[in-house]
């Protein structure tokens, strides 16, 4: 982001020497003095609204996908605690598959999201052995059968906090957007560029016309990574809590052994 920064700047300010050497006579200054500001005002303004309202909803939208990884590695602990109430063979087996789950979210789920694709195969076939396992889960006392209940709450929660996670893969600001604010961009540096004068100082205008084109370029660039929130890049969200919640299934809960590789591939 850095380089691509400067290098706007750079070209920026080559564009504005050679406008600066394109300047002929006190006229033309005059006449560029009258007219830019009230253009450079209305297209710097709009520009700057419009990136504010898509800066603010890609936000939200980043937020919405970290809420929903966190929310899910809690709901896995709490369902993991909730299958404490029922028989140990069904216990241990639902757990296994639980555990599948969050290996398969880790090494699937993100790998997928960063490609664009909301969800993985793995993921959705442990998703599915849990379910199928709760149908014949043993209901004979009520502490189990309450614990039934609690265990289905939970489980609507997770998917629903999975949900929330995935569908952030696959929204992206429309291209009519991004071509408004590239050429809103444009337009805004280049009005900058416009507020040249040959008899002015060229360090001060050139350093006036980089600020412009390297905060106009941080901004859009700023717009790509929070739209794209499992990029994978420095900042980006990381299943940290549900790699956490994979090292406390597997010292503190009763799996002796998984249907699943470590990274969540079924073994049959």
């Amino acid at each position: 982001m850095a380089g691509i920064g400067v290098g706007v700047a750079a070209a920026s300010v080559a564009v504005l020497l050679v406008v600066r050497r394109g300047i002929r006579g006190e006229g033309t200054v005059q006449e560029l003095d009258s007219r830019v500001p009230a253009v450079f005002a209305f297209v710097g303004t709009a520009f700057a609204v419009l990136l504010a309202f898509v800066v603010l909803e890609a936000f939200q939208n980043f937020d919405k996908a970290r809420e929903g990884a966190d929310t899910e590695a809690v709901a896995v602990l709490q369902i993991s605690r909730t299958a404490d109430a029922f028989p140990p063979a069904q216990r241990d087996a639902f757990e296994g598959f639980l555990l599948c789950y969050a290996r398969a979210v880790v090494h699937h789920d993100w790998p997928a999201m960063k490609e664009g694709d909301q969800s993985s195969s793995e993921a959705d076939l442990w998703s599915l052995r849990m379910r199928q396992t709760m149908l014949h889960l043993d209901l004979e006392t009520h502490l189990r059968y309450a614990s039934f209940y609690q265990l289905q709450e939970e489980q609507d929660n997770r998917t629903k906090a999975r949900e929330t996670r995935e569908v952030q893969a696959g929204r992206n600001v429309p291209a009519p957007m991004w071509f408004v604010l590239v050429l809103g961009a444009l337009l805004t540096i280049a009005g900058a560029i416009l507020y040249v004068a040959r008899r002015g100082s060229a360090l001060v205008q050139g350093a006036l016309v980089a600020s412009v084109a390297a905060l106009a370029t941080a901004s859009l660039l700023l717009v790509v990574f929070l739209d794209n929130p499992y990029e994978g890049a420095a900042g980006s969200l990381e299943p940290v809590q549900m790699r956490r919640a994979i090292t406390t299934l597997e010292d503190q809960q009763h799996v002796a052994s998984t249907p699943c590789t470590a990274t969540g591939e079924p073994l049959t």
